[in-house]
């Protein structure tokens, strides 16, 4: 199963850009809070990926931000569209991705920098053979973001894999 990939390809939604995020409209965002949803205005736009082991389809993403949530929707081996915000109440950046057939997960950071954190998987807590999943490492150098980690191949071995998206739009 080549779950990390897949998870590389979403985080990539955290990449730089100057302008700010138009305010949350959550009840209780407090500036602290908006400081940080707006963190996530660097998102919105058209991305290339390039992932390690290579994809078979283009790795072409676009994010808008929808109210409170950046959507994000990819269009390569793994078509799904994403859900990323700032909570206020748990004090923590995340994502809910949700493919195309029908599989749903929840990444999660804890770091105030999303373009410099560990995420990890906390939705499902397993793989369904029972494997824990790997955190993913996610670096930011000017327009382009690094996403890598570790992922268990089609016969349960631990492989590293990347993606390195870049902002075409």
């Amino acid at each position: 199963m080549r779950v990390l990939p897949a998870f590389l390809t979403i985080i990539f939604l955290l990449a730089p850009c100057v302008s700010p995020a138009q305010p949350s409209t959550t009840p209780g965002y407090t500036k602290f809070d908006q400081q940080q949803f707006a963190k996530l205005r660097a998102s919105v736009g058209t991305w290339k990926c390039i992932d390690v082991p290579a994809s078979k389809k283009p790795d072409v993403q676009t994010t808008k931000q929808a109210g409170n949530y950046f959507v994000t929707r990819e269009s390569g081996d793994d078509p799904s569209t994403s859900y990323t915000r700032w909570s206020t109440s748990y004090r923590m950046y995340y994502t809910v991705s949700i493919d195309d057939s029908g599989g749903t997960q929840v990444y999660m950071t804890k770091g105030l920098e999303p373009f410099n954190s560990t995420w990890t998987e906390a939705y499902p807590a397993r793989a369904p053979d029972g494997k824990p999943f790997f955190p993913a490492f996610v670096t930011m150098r000017g327009n382009t973001i690094t996403s890598s980690g570790q992922y268990y191949d089609d016969k349960g071995r631990v492989r590293n894999g990347r993606s390195t998206c870049t902002k075409i739009g």
